[in-house]
């Protein structure tokens, strides 16, 4: 297997477990999750909380699943991976500039993170070939 697969499977398997991390907190520690994304408390978010968490555990399965696909040396794991890294791209623009229209600065840097995550999943899943 080339090391830029090999590569490929940790960055998605960090990306899962961090994930299920925000998962977790969501379900366990609702008010430091919501900390996390620069969000106030408000009554009334519960159910909010729950979709974030429910979001968060199922693309930690979908990345998961992804790796054990690349670990299998299957096709679809690279284009899985493609897709979460558009995916990450895409809405990693979209809530940069969702955070700068409210104006809420110290927030925007989620949306960054999410588009370096998007490139780094395309760059390596375009150059993962067995």
């Amino acid at each position: 297997m080339k090391l830029t697969k090999q590569i490929l499977i940790v960055i998605i398997f960090i990306v899962a477990l961090s994930s299920f991390y925000l998962g977790y907190l969501s379900f366990i520690d609702s008010q430091k999750m919501l900390a996390m994304f620069h969000l106030i408390p408000m009554p009334g978010m519960e159910m909010l909380i729950v979709f974030l968490g429910l979001y968060f555990l199922t693309f930690g399965v979908i990345y998961l699943f992804d790796a054990y696909l690349l670990f299998k040396r299957r096709q679809a794991g690279r284009s899985l991976a493609s897709t979460l890294g558009f995916t990450s791209l895409v809405s990693g623009v979209v809530i940069y500039m969702k955070y700068k229209q409210f104006t809420i600065d110290s927030g925007a840097y989620i949306g960054l993170i999410e588009v370096l995550k998007g490139t780094i999943l395309l760059l390596f899943a375009w150059k993962a070939k067995d």
